[in-house]
């Protein structure tokens, strides 16, 4: 293959998949109904060529589809490189070999203009034709080159959406990897930290063992922010559904906030169901029951109760339920209208000063959302607060 067209099938593959038919686009397809409009034709096609076949990317006054390229009008234009028209194909020799444009279909004109990459390569052709012998002015040429660059940049635009919608699922799993690899360490640090700290007796031990979980706690706050903040700025947010053990994944959440929970000597009480299974998708139910229990212990006093019902209930369709109720400070009744409120700082101090972003609850309603499930709060200030989340299945 040619160095050359070796660069340009390069080019071509940053905007379709080798040999597979491009995604189709409403702005390309209105975009060569307007070329028919304008030039008075009743077909247009907008082709990519690939190496052995041309793909059909949008069309108007015609079915599209897969052809072979070889020989084809399309590799004509190629050929030419600029506007490439064959006036009637009945008495043009360069037509000889498309004989079923004439006599199945009445094509007589044809008219070509390719269309580039961004770096300059002619990747696809804009193809015109009509049922009757035609010639375009020197105008209609002129402006055909002018769609010809409108629709490199829709595909150029297009490119860089696929481009970065996958950063961003690329960001959504690298998320998903600093959640376990770093969170999880950090659980430990503190937890081992806050031992230390309380079976400390020499002054001095005590004073380096509280740096010690200080930082620690820090560093959790900041891993934790983090992680929300990426999940509520990624609007791309999806649902990986499979049939889990949702006790399981609930203890699992659970046991990263045990630590914080001893620290401030809370009791808390587990009410989870044994073999059930239920369609979820596992890392968003983790994290919404570890927001729910963190923001729990954040918000209720040392020595203070945090309950956990889990449960299945088996009706005309299942759904389940999750409970997580506190002896907290609870919220007025303004708190919990704006608690899902992008635009509102939720920004609270826990009850021994625990840093908080806010961002956490926005994650966990989003979650819901996406699971078409539901989020009850009941709260009194000084008494406690009862979140109860209905998921179904």
């Amino acid at each position: 293959m040619p160095a050359k067209e070796r660069r340009r099938l390069q080019a071509l593959h940053k905007y379709k998949d080798p040999d597979a038919t491009p995604r189709p686009d409403p702005v390309l397809n209105a975009l060569v109904g307007l070329v028919a409009a304008y030039v008075k034709v009743p077909v247009v096609y907008l082709n990519m060529v690939d190496k052995d076949k041309i793909f059909t990317q949008a069309c108007f006054g015609a079915q599209g589809g897969v052809m072979p390229r070889g020989g084809s009008l399309c590799q004509l234009t190629l050929d030419k490189g600029d506007f490439f028209e064959l006036r009637d194909l009945e008495h043009d020799p360069l037509a000889q070999n498309h004989v079923n444009l004439i006599e199945e279909e009445g094509i007589r004109y044809y008219a070509g203009i390719p269309f580039r990459s961004a770096d300059g390569f002619d990747i696809g052709t804009l193809c015109l034709m009509d049922e009757k012998p035609n010639a375009l002015s020197k105008e209609y040429i002129r402006n055909l080159r002018v769609y010809a660059e409108i629709i490199t940049s829709r595909l150029e635009l297009l490119r860089q959406n696929r481009e970065l919608n996958e950063l961003n699922r690329n960001k959504e799993k690298f998320m998903r990897k600093v959640s376990h690899d770093m969170r999880n360490p950090l659980l430990g640090i503190v937890g081992f930290s806050e031992s230390l700290y309380q079976e400390a007796e020499d002054e001095g031990e005590k004073e380096i063992y509280g740096i010690m979980l200080d930082a620690g706690r820090r560093m959790m706050t900041m891993v934790n922010h983090l992680l929300n903040a990426e999940y509520i700025r990624n609007e791309t947010l999806s649902l990986a559904l499979r049939e889990v053990d949702p006790a399981e994944l609930t203890r699992e959440a659970v046991a990263h906030q045990e630590p914080f929970v001893a620290m401030k000597e809370q009791i808390l009480d587990l009410t989870l169901p044994e073999n059930r299974r239920f369609q979820l998708d596992p890392d968003r139910w983790k994290h919404v029951v570890s927001n729910l229990l963190n923001n729990a212990v954040k918000f209720t006093p040392r020595k203070g109760r945090i309950s956990i019902t889990l449960e299945i209930l088996e009706s005309e369709s299942r759904s389940l339920v999750l409970r997580v109720q506190d002896t907290g400070i609870g919220m007025t009744s303004k708190q919990v209208q704006n608690l899902y409120s992008k635009g509102i700082s939720h920004h609270r101090r826990g009850t021994e000063g625990e840093e908080t972003s806010g961002l956490g609850m926005l994650f966990v309603k989003r979650s819901v959302d996406l699971h078409q499930g539901t989020i009850d709060v009941s709260s009194v200030p000084g008494e406690g607060t009862l979140f109860t989340i209905l998921i179904p299945e």
